[in-house]
């Protein structure tokens, strides 16, 4: 009898230590494609590693499917992570093939599965952050930009966590930037995340063309490495900045006639612009948008600019592709499930053993 209250007991505490075991934070999946410097096309075979501390694991890019049974390329995948990853540890993730590479740091998130994607370099494209703040970060940071550098007149870097679904506010405190803040409200949970922005002497050298209008102010906006600024990453993103209101006197505009234009790789599409309110002889706007690239704010009277709608796209994909195979079931579930059914088998085995004993 003292045997089978015993082993009662042990099972109770099995039972009882399981879900600590289950979810130890080495469960944890991290997945995402890699793409060449083009930063669309995916690419099989390229050796993707991830480091913690001292230590790493690699894989190789493959083919994966998604749920309907399309066929994606590009894929990698790491279900358990090395030991001591907890919510916040720096992850660093690189990828390398013959003259490309690429390398960037993460934290942890919260919950998995988190996808980090990567864009291939010429050369090496390392990408290295710290906790304090203020340079390179997650999906990305910020190295050179490829603007002329004869037309930046000043720049400022800032770094911020970007968590799925939680806005994320950079400041900036530059003399003479017009933009002093940003809140970027994420698609996905992309850690330690880096914005530049570069104010411009004249129109982007990026660009084909000025933008139409009475230019106040040019100015780039890169948000972390190639690739990253899109809408499959950022839901939302509102830009504030200020205006001199004499400047838009002198001008002859009505507040509501000043607006910030992006340029979208082929022409310039107003973005949604509010004025907010005056300060210090400012006046104060905000813009939405879920893309970053050169921008400029404008004065239009009787202009017409094709306007642009920021859209939620959820985890929507590069254009002509479908979204990537997200693993949608915990390791740690898994193996809860598993060890709970194995001791409520014992368990049943055990009071049937007991019934035949007290016969």
């Amino acid at each position: 009898m003292k045997k089978i209250v015993t082993f009662f007991y042990f099972l109770i505490f099995l039972m009882l230590a399981v879900p600590v075991y289950a979810q130890d934070d080495t469960l944890f999946t991290v997945y995402g494609r890699v793409y060449d410097t083009d930063g669309v096309t995916p690419l099989n075979g390229i050796t993707v590693t991830l480091t913690i501390g001292s230590s790493s694991t690699s894989t190789n890019t493959t083919n994966g499917t998604l749920a309907d049974g399309t066929a994606v390329s590009g894929y990698y995948y790491f279900p358990v992570l090395p030991s001591g990853a907890t919510t916040g540890t720096s992850m660093t993730i690189s990828a390398s093939t013959t003259g490309k590479s690429t390398s960037t740091t993460v934290a942890r998130a919260a919950t998995e599965p988190q996808e980090v994607d990567l864009t291939l370099s010429i050369g090496s494209g390392s990408t290295t952050t710290s906790s304090s703040g203020g340079g390179g970060g997650g999906g990305g940071g910020g190295g050179a930009s490829g603007e002329n550098y004869t037309n930046i007149q000043a720049k400022e870097s800032r770094e911020e966590f970007i968590a799925k679904d939680l806005p994320a506010t950079y400041n900036f405190t530059t003399a003479g930037l017009p933009v002093y803040g940003i809140a970027i409200t994420g698609n996905t949970n992309a850690g330690l995340i880096a914005i530049q922005i570069e104010l411009l002497r004249n129109s982007s050298t990026l660009v084909k063309e000025a933008p139409l209008g009475a230019v106040y102010k040019n100015i780039n906006i890169w948000v972390g490495t190639s690739g990253f600024a899109t809408p499959k990453n950022i839901k939302e993103a509102i830009i504030k900045f200020k205006v001199e209101d004499s400047w838009i006197t002198s001008g002859g505009f009505k507040d509501a006639e000043i607006i910030m234009v992006r340029w979208d790789g082929t022409q310039w599409v107003r973005l949604e612009t509010q004025p907010k309110y005056k300060d210090g002889g400012f006046t104060h706007y905000e813009a939405k948008t879920n893309a970053f690239s050169p921008f400029a704010i404008v004065g239009l009277k009787g202009v017409t600019v094709p306007t642009v709608t920021v859209v939620d796209t959820g985890t929507s994909s590069k254009p002509g592709e479908t979204a990537a195979p997200t693993p949608v079931t915990p390791r740690g579930s898994i193996v809860t499930s598993i060890l709970v059914i194995i001791l409520a088998a014992a368990l049943i085995l055990a009071i049937y053993k007991f019934k035949l004993q007290r016969r």
